[in-house]
């Protein structure tokens, strides 16, 4: 019974956010502290965690770089003890925002990238205040070493669609085509009016 919760704050006097985090094992607090992830002067936000099958965890968050472009990063934390990785980069550096992650670790068994995780998110396709985006994805082994470079799950041709991130998910599986594990996007696709689920 042992979990991750995450969050961001934001102190107005100083003008600085902060991203936070407490481990529970058995719903108890593992340290009399949260655990300080993060302390940018820039705006942080989508915070988001996930547990990784090796017993540790994953927290990614969407920052402003100061100019209005976002870059996610994120960082692993060990279960045991709360100690934390350095900061990952999990976005590539691109002309405009990535923004929106959803995580999710991958299975002990998986093929590829047994106990890493991947990252979805999405993609402006222009620095508006209110872009185009599509969705992408990237992944990461157990120790946050990029295995991929960033994946296009979706395209836009027509300026007039948008895609949306819903989630993103692993699959644990055994021999299912010869593979084990992988992940699943959602996400929703809007045109003028009409908006679908895939």
């Amino acid at each position: 019974n042992h979990y991750l919760i995450s969050w961001k704050s934001y102190n107005s006097t100083l003008n600085k956010y902060y991203v936070y985090s407490k481990i529970y094992h058995n719903n108890n607090s593992i340290t009399s502290f949260s655990i300080e992830n993060r302390i940018s002067s820039n705006t942080i936000n989508n915070v988001r965690c996930a547990g990784l099958y090796n017993g540790n965890y994953i927290i990614v968050w969407a920052e402003d770089n100061g100019s209005g472009k976002y870059i996610i990063y994120g960082q692993i934390i060990e279960d045991s003890d709360g100690s934390i990785s350095g900061v990952i980069q999990i976005s590539p550096t691109t002309s405009y925002s990535r923004n929106f992650p959803f995580v999710a670790g991958l299975p002990g068994d998986d093929t590829y990238t047994p106990n890493g995780f991947v990252v979805g998110y999405m993609s402006a396709l222009d620095s508006s205040s209110d872009p185009v985006y599509t969705i992408s994805s990237r992944v990461f082994n157990f120790s946050g070493t990029p295995t991929t470079n960033e994946i296009a799950i979706t395209t836009i041709t027509d300026k007039n669609v948008t895609d949306g991130l819903v989630s993103v998910a692993e699959i644990k599986n055994h021999n299912v085509n010869g593979t084990n594990g992988g992940f699943l996007i959602s996400f929703y696709r809007s045109y003028q009016a009409n908006t679908n689920l895939y």
